[in-house]
């Protein structure tokens, strides 16, 4: 993971760690094999176009997602997502240095941590209880980094008004 971390850092692309490493480095862990980073939409193609010269071949993309895998195998799958640029911004402008295999990178703030959380579980139901059990760890481990009224309007937006009362009974 380290080598990959540090190709990423070399890019020289502003990127954040997502994903189930940036919960962990959140102090909640979950076991991952993979790693999610994010990046704004007009950085998308520079990082695609460094990965495929050092012999990562884009495998899957849909959207705004794309997944890579190095011709070696020697490094983990990576998942790259882009956003807009004012998403971008705000989650850039909130997040926070972190170090990640000895090496120094970002990561989102836990608000916006768990935003991505509910927007995975509006995308994909079936990984409520993944995504869910991330939410409830994350606020358990910062429990003022949202409030019950704040949880309440996440879940709304991301069209899971109910899912707020199940989670804060959960922690």
């Amino acid at each position: 993971m380290r080598e990959l971390i540090d190709l990423l850092v070399r890019s020289g692309v502003p990127l954040l760690i997502v994903g189930g490493h940036a919960v962990g480095m959140h102090g909640a862990q979950r076991d991952t094999v993979d790693l999610d980073c994010l990046v704004a939409t007009e950085s998308r193609q520079t990082l695609t176009d460094f990965l495929k010269t050092r012999g990562f071949d884009e495998m899957a993309t849909h959207g705004n997602f794309s997944r890579f895998r190095h011709r070696s195998l020697l490094y983990p799958l990576l998942d790259l997502m882009e956003v807009d640029p004012g998403v971008w911004t705000q989650m850039w402008n909130g997040s926070v240095e972190k170090t990640f295999a000895g090496l120094k990178v970002r990561v989102p703030s836990v608000g916006h941590c768990i935003a991505m959380k509910l927007h995975a579980i509006r995308q994909n139901p079936e990984r409520e209880w993944k995504d869910g059990g991330d939410i409830v760890r994350l606020l358990r481990g910062h429990p003022s980094a949202l409030t019950r009224e704040k949880l309440g309007e996440l879940c709304a937006r991301y069209g899971l008004p109910e899912f707020a009362a199940e989670i804060w009974s959960r922690i």
